[in-house]
């Protein structure tokens, strides 16, 4: 019996002059967001644009200063315990087990909170006429002049819906639960058969979500600014650390050590992964958490796979020098000696799939699809308002593997 325990301490990023600011929803709702938007107390001198100022206190968003530098905290009580068992319950039959938690810091999506308002400005504004032959809005930035027409007491004031990004004040790492409880079968001196259960969990993974989705649908073109939680801002980035996964298996193998020029492994491995995505910066789309929230994108994992044969073995031949035949050396040696034949072999069942429809949402982004029959029975006639597509005779062939 193995025993251990492991202590973690993720300390969160601190920028070295303190230049970074942390944007925390504290409420969503159609028109009704609050947050806070925290600076380091080292920042005071700073000026905030007026024009700031008014954006702040019309979406309910307090301006305030700390003394914690890096704006928020994570937690001091990481302790993962560890456990291995070994048990031979017979000269042929060894049984083994163990269990662990594994800690991860803080990873970073691309963006940090010293990438935004007063340290870096990033602004949209929207133009619905800007048509060719007709002026566009511009907000004072032209290529002669750049940011010095802005309003403010600084190049970096704002001009209108600017972006912002936060983390929690206080997050929990994420962390993973692992265990297994394998069986392991000598079947001859160097033939052994394995069977046994895989599994882990994850809590708290980071997710990054959009506090400032719409808070409605709306039809394609429609300016969704009104109908989000903070209307004059634009973009607002939050990581949460609310994510989950599951993976169950039952894993074989068959291994031959090498004896008489012969060894191989074979595999077999039944398992299913489930989470509320595939990883952190793995490119998942979300829907908008405002309106599904993010526990319901719990679903088969992208990269699932339900199935997985493997094989890889190799042969040497029984000729030459030190082996059973033509084993004298010499010109017989020199032509059928030391030959070998390796076989490697692979094969699993298929990742999931998503269906993505060929439209997108009123803020621009990607559609997801609904199932209102079933996908895999042929036939029918399409659906009026989509009346471009083909309803197979045949499903799960290569050309209509399901009925759109």
């Amino acid at each position: 019996m193995n025993l251990g325990l492991r202590y973690d301490y993720y300390q969160p990023y601190v920028e070295i002059r303190d230049h970074q600011a942390n944007f925390v929803p504290s409420a969503i709702g159609l028109g009704t967001g609050a947050g806070v938007f925290l600076l380091p107390e080292s920042t005071k001198n700073i000026p905030l644009a007026s024009t700031f100022y008014s954006i702040a206190q019309q979406n309910n968003i307090a301006i305030q200063y700390t003394n914690n530098r890096s704006l928020t905290s994570s937690s001091k009580t990481d302790f993962s315990p560890r456990i291995g068992v070994a048990f031979r319950a017979t000269d042929k039959l060894v049984v083994r087990a163990g269990f662990g938690m594994f800690y991860g810091g803080l990873e970073s999506n691309g963006a940090s909170l010293g990438q935004q308002y007063p340290f870096e400005s990033t602004s949209s504004y929207l133009a619905p006429s800007c048509l060719p032959g007709s002026p566009c809005q511009t907000d004072g930035i032209t290529l002669p002049t750049g940011f010095a027409n802005l309003g403010g007491p600084t190049p970096q004031s704002p001009v209108s819906l600017p972006s912002l990004y936060g983390l929690p004040l206080h997050y929990r790492d994420s962390y993973s639960e692992q265990w297994n409880l394998m069986t392991q079968y000598a079947l001859t001196n160097n033939l052994g058969l394995t069977i046994g259960y895989v599994g882990s969990v994850g809590r708290h993974l980071q997710a990054f979500t959009f506090p400032n989705s719409p808070a409605a649908l709306a039809f394609p073109g429609t300016n969704v600014q009104p109908f989000s939680a903070f209307p004059l801002l634009g973009f607002a980035g939050l990581d949460t650390f609310e994510g989950i996964s599951s993976y169950n298996s039952l894993q074989t193998s068959l291994q031959k050590r090498l004896a008489s020029g012969m060894t191989f492994l074979g595999t077999y491995t039944y398992a299913h992964s489930l989470d509320t995505g595939d990883s952190y910066l793995g490119g998942t789309a979300y829907r908008n958490t405002v309106l599904i929230p993010l526990r319901k994108e719990y679903a088969n994992s992208d990269f699932d796979t339900r199935h997985r044969v493997t094989f890889n073995g190799s042969y040497e031949f029984p000729a030459g020098r030190g082996h059973r035949y033509l084993n004298e050396g010499g010109l017989s040696d020199g032509v059928l000696g030391g030959w070998s034949a390796a076989l490697t072999f692979a094969a699993q069942t298929g990742n999931p799939i998503s269906i993505v429809p060929n439209i997108t949402t009123a803020a621009g982004g990607t559609a997801f699809a609904f199932k209102v029959g079933d996908p895999f029975k042929a036939g029918g006639q399409p659906n009026a308002t989509n009346s471009g597509i083909t309803c197979p005779a045949k499903v799960r062939t290569l050309t209509h593997w399901f009925n759109p």
